[in-house]
């Protein structure tokens, strides 16, 4: 029924006969897909549009990049949160104003599993408040990639490679991390493809030998680990 309204909406576009088209003639499935292309600035204006849109955008938006969108506010990123309960993956980009605590209390309300987390500049969310995310709401993680945190204590770290046995991807740069941390990380996180430790200057040439038992890894950037001299 839905190709037929659209086709005889373009046959009468093109013979330049004037028609009303109304937004509801499409069900919303169909308006489910095209917000799913929507980056987040063109989300919130859609859903400011209508009561029906308001609903609809955050029917199903599963990818929250906030990666181009610098110093987002608690006040911001609780209601981004909130537009989006069945987000699975979440990108955060020079947010230094972003409170770690918030960040736990913003997911904890949403119905959503995140698979990835990236993170770069965010000094206000440590490594235990990723922890407690991951604890709380049983994230499968696949993909963590995490740059220029706050400094936290390094040993919730094996407790987050316990709690993400299907860790693809794993990026630690600009942060303290100690060979014992690649011990732990190549014991739980098997399936491992990909690893990007640049600037972790504390790691050695047996950190490296921890590393490559993960037997499926196909890249490892080890850009500024200046104690590594096996490469």
């Amino acid at each position: 029924m839905v190709q037929i309204e659209l086709l005889y909406i373009r046959k009468n576009i093109m013979n330049n006969t004037e028609i009303i088209f109304s937004w509801q003639l499409l069900p919303n499935e169909i308006w489910i897909e095209i917000f799913q292309y929507l980056n987040t600035r063109n989300m919130c204006a859609c859903r400011l549009t209508c009561s029906e849109w308001h609903t609809i955008v955050a029917i199903d938006r599963k990818k929250l990049d906030l990666s181009h969108y610098f110093n987002i506010n608690n006040d911001i990123f609780d209601y981004l949160i909130r537009s989006c309960p069945k987000i699975n993956y979440l990108a955060l980009k020079k947010c230094p104003n972003l409170d770690g605590n918030l960040l736990e209390l913003s997911l904890a309300k949403s119905n959503g599993r995140l698979t990835e987390i990236i993170m770069e500049n965010c000094p206000k969310i440590s490594i235990k408040h990723l922890h407690d995310i991951i604890v709380k709401n049983k994230y499968q993680m696949k993909i963590l990639k995490l740059k220029n945190i706050g400094k936290g204590n390094n040993k919730y770290l094996p407790q987050i490679f316990t709690l993400v046995p299907q860790l693809l991807e794993f990026a630690f740069c600009n942060n303290k991390l100690f060979d014992k941390n690649l011990e732990d990380l190549s014991k739980y996180c098997t399936n491992l493809r990909s690893v990007t430790l640049t600037n972790c200057f504390l790691l050695t040439d047996i950190g490296l030998e921890h590393l490559l038992k993960c037997t499926q890894l196909q890249y490892i950037d080890l850009t500024g680990c200046d104690k590594i001299t096996a490469l």
